[in-house]
């Protein structure tokens, strides 16, 4: 004979609801973004996954605002080249990857350093060489903190 106790029901219930729950909360997190994700391709949006796409989308946004764009290239499967697009003029900053999957703060890291640059008045070009070189010494330390992606290390050595 099997006996169920009203204390053990009730913790099955509580854990099937629970479940049902959290599934719920998942199928409206997941159709949410994935509406997000729809509506950012109909608008023109794209994912950009080589140089001559990431040419034509620096174009595209330079056109449309009428300022300097860098794309950063961290996502390139061979390498980590970023480009400049300003002044209708492409500049490539060529940088080997690094294998360091701690690489959480780049953009902030690389943002940061252009703009402490262009306020020493380095031209935008030259600010944002400085801050690639910078941003690659920091990946190129090693720091291993934690779990996942972590952190940076910036107080590093670098050749300006």
């Amino acid at each position: 004979q099997a006996f169920v106790t009203s204390s053990t029901l009730h913790f099955l219930i509580a854990c099937v609801v629970l479940g049902l729950i959290v599934f719920a909360v998942f199928t409206v997190i997941y159709w949410c973004c994935y509406a997000s994700f729809r509506k950012l391709i109909r608008r023109g949006w794209r994912l950009i996954r080589t140089k001559e796409e990431m040419e034509q989308a620096a174009q595209e946004i330079a056109a449309r605002t009428r300022g300097g764009v860098l794309v950063k290239g961290g996502h390139l499967a061979d390498c980590a080249d970023d480009l400049l697009y300003a002044d209708g003029q492409a500049h490539w900053l060529h940088e080997a990857r690094i294998d360091n999957p701690n690489t959480h703060g780049t953009g902030c890291t690389l943002s940061s350093s252009i703009a402490c640059n262009l306020a020493q008045g380095v031209s935008l070009l030259g600010s944002v060489r400085r801050a690639k070189r910078y941003l690659t010494a920091c990946i190129a330390y090693g720091l291993d903190l934690g779990h996942g992606s972590g952190p940076l290390q910036h107080k590093v050595e670098w050749a300006e």
